[in-house]
């Protein structure tokens, strides 16, 4: 698997590289075993982003007022995304042989969303795909473990 230079992974691709991850850590007994949950980058999954992306440009559309930091319809879009997303589905199915579950009550976590300063202000009918929707660099979510 080579996944240099690319900006996204597929979901097979991130699969594989769970896989290793959880080898390793449990072979090496880092954190004595412990692992309360993994943290990923909200533009790593293509499949997942693609989701996302589709919701966004509908809920953009749609939205009136301006762009702020923390808005909590895009916040809740994303996260009902992650929540029934394959790449969730996916992760507990890996981690199950590894002794562990993923949260049933709260199987993702995230901050609120932030967006550039740029565009803060702006009309959200701006935000594209093509600019990352005006995401701030960096927004990763969690996916929790029991």
């Amino acid at each position: 698997m080579s996944i240099e230079n690319r900006e996204r992974i597929k979901l097979k691709e991130y699969e594989e590289l769970l896989k290793l991850l959880m080898e390793f850590i449990f072979k090496n007994n880092i954190g004595d075993g412990s692992l309360y949950s993994v943290q990923v980058d909200i533009e790593l999954v293509e499949e997942t982003w693609s989701v996302i992306g589709h919701s966004l440009n509908l809920l953009f559309s749609e939205k009136s007022g301006v762009i702020s930091h923390k808005d909590k319809d895009v916040f809740r879009s994303i996260i009902d995304i992650l929540n029934n997303s394959q790449q969730l589905s996916k992760t507990c199915e890996i981690v199950i042989d590894y002794g562990l579950s993923c949260n049933e009550s709260v199987p993702v976590g995230m901050n609120p969303i932030a967006f550039k300063a740029d565009y803060i202000g702006r009309n959200w009918k701006e935000l594209t795909i093509k600019n990352n929707f005006g995401f701030a660099d960096g927004l990763w979510f969690s996916i929790g473990f029991n």
